[in-house]
């Protein structure tokens, strides 16, 4: 299969260009070879909740207009799959239960989860006017080596490591989902491209940020100091997902729970210090 994905520089399209690779799939970018196109997978955006890192302009002019573009892009070449990486903060707070693709998305909590609604919604009218296969993977907090050294899980590691202090914000809990797991998914989205689908990607366990941070203490047998703080505006107190309908359509299934993960992270972390991204 010849494959157009963009983001190839980022945490997750780098693990995904070494699956797609392994399994002897082609793939460009899109300044290379533009013929005969089987898929694109859409990965490029501009991440970012807290309000200080929100340049929201180049939030909706990367993340709505360029995603347009890329689906104009499809329509001209004839390209008839596209896989669309979207966001679990399109759901807002979610009332504490688990997140199902049928509950409303009209509350994004920041111009982030605003952007992946509306590209959301641009695929649908693209899906409907010109008959393309879209599916949209909601992606919930994905980690592993490599990812940006800002995030949660590095962050906690890097400065319990270095007996330096938390801040922590609230004492929501999120769903934690291994970089492999969502690779997977990316990829058994390709075999089941069929019409328009939303799926919600994510481990389907909670961890709140107490045990998370435990549990790194534990991996690396240090103390650490936490400064508790509300969470900013633009954060969500907890998320969640319901994965059922991922894993009954797209044979989805996380291997790799968050105690497993983190003990993968901390790993590989410890032996990278000087790692970054």
């Amino acid at each position: 299969m010849k494959i157009l994905v963009t983001g190839t520089n980022g945490f997750i399209g780098k693990n995904l260009i070494d699956r797609l690779l392994a399994e002897s799939h082609e793939v460009v970018n899109f300044y290379g070879d533009r013929r005969e196109i089987d898929t694109v997978i859409h990965l490029a955006a501009i991440a970012g909740i807290k309000p200080e890192l929100q340049k929201v302009k180049e939030h909706y002019q990367v993340n709505v207009l360029q995603t347009v573009e890329l689906l104009e892009f499809c329509i001209n070449h004839k390209i008839p799959n596209f896989v669309f990486i979207s966001s679990s903060s399109v759901y807002g707070n979610n009332g504490g239960r688990p997140s199902l693709e049928t509950d409303p998305t009209d509350t994004p909590l920041c111009h982030y989860a605003a952007t992946k609604k509306a590209g959301e919604l641009a695929c649908y009218t693209y899906h409907h006017m010109y008959g393309i296969n879209i599916t949209c993977l909601r992606l919930f907090t994905v980690y592993g080596p490599g990812q940006r050294t800002e995030m949660a899980i590095p962050l906690f590691t890097r400065l319990i490591q270095q007996g330096q202090e938390i801040i922590m914000f609230g004492n929501g809990y999120r769903d934690y989902v291994y970089i492999d797991d969502v690779v997977d998914a990316i990829v058994s989205s390709l075999h089941s491209n069929k019409g328009y689908s939303i799926y919600n990607i994510g481990s389907s366990q909670k961890t709140d940020l107490v045990r998370l941070i435990f549990n790194i203490e534990d991996f690396i047998g240090k103390k650490s100091k936490i400064k508790y703080q509300p969470n900013p505006i633009g954060y969500a107190q907890s998320t969640w997902a319901n994965i059922e309908k991922a894993r009954e359509e797209l044979r989805y299934n996380p291997q790799v729970m968050i105690r497993e993960g983190l003990y993968k992270y901390i790993d590989w972390y410890l032996k990278n210090p000087n790692n970054k991204f």
